[in-house]
């Protein structure tokens, strides 16, 4: 499944910095806490420069959404107790495939990002549950077969009792205002 990345502005400036960290030998250490963090800005934030860690994301779980319209009587509030902004694929593993490219370009990077970085609102017990079968830190082996991304949530349904966790696009309008 494709995703569309809500900030490709901002994930191709990413991808820029990257590339130059690589391309003007940056000391490692330095270098892999850049890339960490940027990895993490290109979740977080909008092509504004906006925090978007929750409110903003486009995708949600609909658990998660159940449990912030309740939390929050319906308003546009910011109480986002026990929701977790979670990546659809595990920062570690972005970082390995931009590691492993050959010719660090912006545009390989830029690639990557827009292919595997995105998030998802999920709910804690959500989060749990991939901690539980160990994929909180790698994808499932159907990742690897058919490059869905959203493989890991696939995973945690056939363990939970609530079917309905795969994640929904959630165009909240209403929140955006």
């Amino acid at each position: 499944m494709n995703i569309k990345s809500h900030n490709p502005f901002l994930k191709k400036q990413i991808s820029r910095l990257i590339s130059e960290l690589f391309i003007n030998s940056a000391d490692s250490h330095l270098t892999e806490i850049v890339v960490d963090r940027l990895l993490w800005t290109a979740t977080e934030d909008s092509d504004e420069y906006e925090r978007v860690k929750y409110l903003g994301q486009p995708y949600w779980s609909k658990n998660a959404i159940i449990q912030y319209r309740a939390q929050n009587n319906g308003r546009k509030t910011k109480n986002f107790k026990d929701l977790r902004h979670e990546h659809l694929v595990p920062r570690n593993l972005i970082k390995k495939y931009i590691y492993a490219l050959a010719d660090k370009t912006t545009e390989n990077i830029y690639k990557i990002l827009d292919k595997y970085s995105h998030a998802v609102v999920v709910t804690k017990a959500e989060d749990l549950s991939l901690k539980n079968i160990g994929l909180n830190e790698k994808m499932p082996e159907s990742f690897y077969e058919n490059g869905d991304i959203l493989a890991r949530y696939a995973e945690t349904v056939k363990w939970s009792t609530n079917s309905g966790q795969l994640f929904i696009k959630c165009l909240i309008f209403l929140f955006r205002r």
